[in-house]
């Protein structure tokens, strides 16, 4: 099984690129955001 920090890194990374392909949402950039900063905590 990979550690969480490395899912979550791929997974912060791939959610990205989807919000760079739908950022007329800011909203959903802010809670990417958020999920990010979680991440780097963890």
């Amino acid at each position: 099984m990979y550690r969480n920090s490395g899912f979550c890194l791929v997974y912060s990374f791939y959610t990205f690129h989807f919000m760079k392909f739908m950022h007329s949402h800011y909203q959903m950039t802010i809670q990417l955001n958020i999920k990010i900063l979680i991440c780097i905590k963890i």
